[in-house]
């Protein structure tokens, strides 16, 4: 796990100049490390044409909150929408989730 991410939720804030309501990414968890995981030819050929086409996933440790979550935050500052939560519930010590993520498309200055 050699990145940091925030996983959080949206709130809409209404803009006092324009009166529009505009999404905000609200943290719930701040330090979040995860790695990305790539998808094999196959993979990527049986999700042609899919919603889950334009998709990245990244691997996090268990936490079953994290199904909660609807947007992560990358280091860079990008924000993701949260598309599904693979949650490994089995009783082993370690286990780890995959969250399947979109980027946002956030509409600046509306």
């Amino acid at each position: 796990m050699n990145k940091v991410a925030q996983l959080g939720t949206t709130d809409f804030k209404r803009n006092e100049f324009t009166g529009v309501n505009l999404s905000t990414f609200v943290p719930q968890f701040t330090k979040i490390h995860y790695t990305s995981i790539k998808r094999t030819i196959e993979q990527k050929v049986g999700i042609l044409g899919t919603e889950l086409e334009h998709t990245i996933m990244i691997v996090v440790r268990h936490n079953p909150e994290f199904e909660e979550m609807e947007k992560v935050k990358v280091a860079n500052g990008t924000e993701y929408d949260i598309v599904d939560v693979s949650a490994d519930d089995s009783d082993n010590y370690i286990t780890y989730d995959i969250i399947t993520m979109r980027k946002s498309e956030k509409v600046e200055g509306a």
